[in-house]
């Protein structure tokens, strides 16, 4: 459709849906192109370029801008409910605040894991976009969730952006939203959202401004070639450098731009990235455990004995030092850093004693130690009542609730406590 009128559009959908379409709007031009969709997701696209929104009343489809719907229609609009498996339901509607969608929201005191929410079905739909990004395990404690970071586009829209985001694989999760196309709300680690910071200060410009379908975009994961050392062929086989990323650590590069790019860089690729012509120094790096200890991590990936040619060095206490040293073949990287973010996986709390003490106060004491030495919360960490039944001869309990990795992480420094001199 190329300035055509919006009435007409909606009527052309409306015959091929076999429903009635009404817009309560002033009616506007509008160039939109789509392929290969139902004539429902046209719509949809069509309504949330424009701005507009829709409510069904059986056969019929209203049609016209948000506030006009929820003045004039609030009635219609349906209450639905949504279920939480980590995130609480007062967290949920506080992010929902944040990121400014005008919606109803309920949330019974008895059930904090569920939220009741009345919107159109555009807001509906962002609503479960923004519960299947932000409903994870990492956000299960208030105390440890990583905040949502806005970042502005000024040329590019969100949903075009957002498939290369994903392409990516960052340590992130994405929200877009049709009530701001121009807005990403990004959660995730400090690197990750950087390297994103990156991707869009690469791709948001001025040249890029008006694109009505997703820039092309192809991924190489690189077996044997430097990264950096492929993109200066790249760049010798004439592809600009603006349209090249890579990384390095993860041994991927990316190249989007016109499809002649993104030929020249398979068939490259593909004639030199070759045994020939790999790097003979193995790469090395530190990683940095949150969840368990270098050497529990180091142990686990000895057993795992699927990598061939990967070494690792621990250094001093190991069983409460968080670094590795990491020895592996380039090749390796990145599946040795899907493994080593496994190992590091939150698990399910358990509890377990950890010491014990005749004396409460001493064990009070010892708890306060704890916490400061391995920056596991006091509030993890309980003192049972006198368990011997004896006023005279007291035994008391300390007793920790957390995983089990940083449960032995406790355990180990009582060790020390106990003996400073030893370790495990």
């Amino acid at each position: 459709m190329r300035q055509a009128d919006l009435r007409d559009v909606l009527s052309a959908l409306a015959i091929k849906m076999e429903r009635t379409i009404i817009l309560l709007d002033t009616p506007v031009r509008v160039t939109f192109f789509v392929e290969n969709v139902t004539p429902l997701t046209a719509m949809k696209l069509l309504l949330q370029n424009e701005g507009f929104d829709y409510l069904e009343n059986g056969d019929c489809i209203l049609v016209g801008r948000p506030e006009k719907l929820k003045e004039n229609f609030f009635n219609l609009m349906a209450l639905t409910r949504f279920n939480l498996k980590y995130i609480s339901a007062p967290a949920l509607t506080a992010l929902i605040g944040e990121l400014e969608i005008p919606l109803k929201i309920l949330s019974p005191e008895t059930n904090p894991r569920t939220i009741w929410v009345q919107g159109t079905p555009r807001e509906l739909g962002a609503v479960r976009g923004i519960i299947a990004a932000l409903d994870r395990p990492e956000n299960a404690d208030p105390k440890t969730s990583i905040p949502l970071e806005r970042l502005d586009l000024l040329y590019l829209n969100a949903e075009i952006i957002k498939p290369l985001i994903e392409e990516l694989a960052l340590s992130a999760q994405v929200i877009t939203l049709p009530v701001n196309p121009q807005t990403i709300w990004v959660q995730g680690t400090p690197a990750a959202v950087e390297r994103l910071k990156e991707l869009i200060a690469i791709l948001d410009r001025p040249e890029n401004a008006g694109l009505e379908t997703k820039l092309d975009m192809a991924s190489f994961r690189l077996n044997f070639m430097d990264a950096e050392k492929m993109t200066l062929l790249l760049k010798e086989a004439g592809i600009a450098e603006k349209y090249i990323l890579y990384d390095e650590t993860a041994h991927l590069l990316w190249v989007y731009g016109p499809s002649s790019n993104l030929e020249i860089a398979r068939e490259l690729i593909a004639a030199v990235d070759l045994p020939e012509n790999a790097e003979q120094l193995p790469h090395i790096f530190i990683y940095q455990f949150n969840n368990i200890s270098a050497l529990d991590a180091a142990e686990r990936l000895n057993e795992m004995a699927v990598f061939k040619g990967v070494k690792t060095l621990t250094f001093n206490y190991p069983e409460i030092n968080g670094e590795l040293l990491v020895i592996c073949p380039h090749h390796l990287t990145e599946q040795v850093y899907k493994a080593l973010d496994l190992l590091d996986g939150a698990r399910r709390r358990i509890r377990m004693p950890v010491d014990s003490a005749g004396k409460r106060s001493a064990l009070a004491a010892r708890r306060e130690l704890l916490a400061e030495l391995t920056g596991i919360s006091s509030s993890r960490m309980h003192i049972s009542d006198n368990l011997s039944g004896d006023n005279e001869n007291p035994y008391y309990v300390l007793w920790v609730e957390e995983t089990p990795d940083k449960v032995q992480l406790v355990r180990d420094m009582v060790e020390i406590i106990n003996a400073p001199r030893s370790g495990r």
